[in-house]
């Protein structure tokens, strides 16, 4: 019998976005990696800030031998930024 070790899962830090940014990347796509698949991300592992709350997402890795080992990230979505007055009359 073979025990093969855990492949390392790291989903990284806990980022926060601002609701409505751009679709961002969170984990790099690597063989045998990938993002728990949600409403608000993407095949290729990209989050889309849409609705704001903390969202948890599931990193899984699996080894060529079969092995998982999984990690979570807290994804935090804030309100947009408020837009700023300029005054024009200085």
């Amino acid at each position: 019998m073979t025990v093969y070790p855990l492949p390392a899962a790291n989903a990284g830090t806990d980022p926060v976005f601002c609701e409505e940014q751009p679709a961002a990347g969170l984990v790099p796509d690597r063989g045998g990696r990938c993002l728990e698949r949600r409403s608000n991300v993407t095949a290729d592992g990209h989050f889309t800030p849409s609705v704001q709350g903390v969202h948890q997402l599931i990193y899984t890795v699996t080894s060529p031998q079969g092995c998982t080992n999984m990690d979570t990230v807290q994804v935090t979505v804030a309100p947009p930024a408020a837009p700023r007055m300029q005054d024009l009359t200085a």
